[in-house]
């Protein structure tokens, strides 16, 4: 999905992110809450984190995403202490850790020809109930 926000200087600050789940019309997705998009959304969901793989934990247990990585085998050595943390804390969450919800109404997938014959479908909520149709590319 494309999530959207803006920066303290209400400048447009678009990314893509993975699709946690779909439950009705809500899409989940999940962040650290340090991360650029964390700091502009300011909301906390943390049972999600338990969900994750100890791998997944450990890499964001260490709480420096997109920061400058001086060399390669850091990494390595900060996820084997990480995982300790969680063999020692098995319920221990990131105090970073974000799962966030989007309350969708209408959702566009679309699959792209190098001719621009885009297959375009979109999904909309109508009475309680998800429909869709095909959109000309």
């Amino acid at each position: 999905m494309t999530l959207s926000t803006v920066d303290e200087d209400g400048i447009p600050d678009a990314r893509i992110l993975i699709v946690k789940k779909i439950t009705d019309n809500h899409w989940y997705f999940a962040t650290s809450a340090e991360s650029k998009k964390g700091m502009q959304l300011k909301k906390a969901i943390s049972l999600d984190f338990l969900e994750r793989s100890d791998d997944a934990r450990a890499v964001a247990i260490l709480a420096k995403q997109s920061k400058v990585l001086p060399q390669l085998k850091e990494v390595e050595l900060a996820l084997e202490k990480a995982k300790e943390q969680i063999q020692l804390q098995p319920e221990l969450i990131s105090p970073d850790w974000r799962l966030y919800a989007v309350l969708a109404n209408e959702v566009e997938f679309w699959q792209a020809d190098p001719k621009r014959k885009h297959t375009r479908v979109k999904y909309y909520c109508k009475r309680n109930q998800w429909e869709h149709c095909l959109l000309w590319p």
